[in-house]
């Protein structure tokens, strides 16, 4: 549970008074798209970082961000029902609301294809839930996909 909590607040930014992700740097190149409850997104600015203990990537466009994180990065699929490695997070311009899926909100798994020192592939789905609530609208997030230098 602590790394569950470390993912979200280093990576994603959970608890957040704003409810907002700071757009990501462009340092990097990185490619960053999925599905947002049936609508195809693509990040015009994104990037991924590896410190070793949290694997996180984070992209925005017109407003709208996602970010994915993992802590203890390693190849493999990892599900949110039984691992509290992994999390997600959405914010939608114009919205005040966060939704997010984690170990104990939400649902979703993150598949990292390929990780070195210096790039990182993978995939990821999910349902996830307005933050704090447990319950409300749900979005869901498809063919989520990344392919990012570190």
């Amino acid at each position: 549970m602590q790394r569950a909590m470390a993912v979200c607040a280093v990576v994603l930014g959970c608890g957040g008074s704003s409810g907002h992700m700071d757009a990501p740097g462009t340092g990097s190149a990185c490619t960053f798209a999925a599905t947002l409850d049936g609508v195809s997104w693509v990040a015009s600015q994104s990037s991924a970082s590896n410190s070793g203990q949290v694997l996180g990537v984070i992209g925005s466009d017109a407003g709208e961000g996602l970010a994915v994180g993992l802590a203890d990065p390693a190849t493999g699929t990892f599900d949110t029902a039984t691992s509290g490695l992994v999390a997600f997070r959405v914010t939608f311009a114009g919205s005040d609301a966060t939704w997010t899926a984690s170990m104990s909100h939400g649902s979703g798994t993150l598949t990292v294809s390929e990780l070195t020192a210096s790039h990182v592939t993978g995939s990821f789905a999910g349902t996830l839930l307005i933050d704090g609530t447990g319950s409300g609208s749900a979005i869901a997030l498809a063919g989520g996909a990344f392919d990012c230098n570190l």
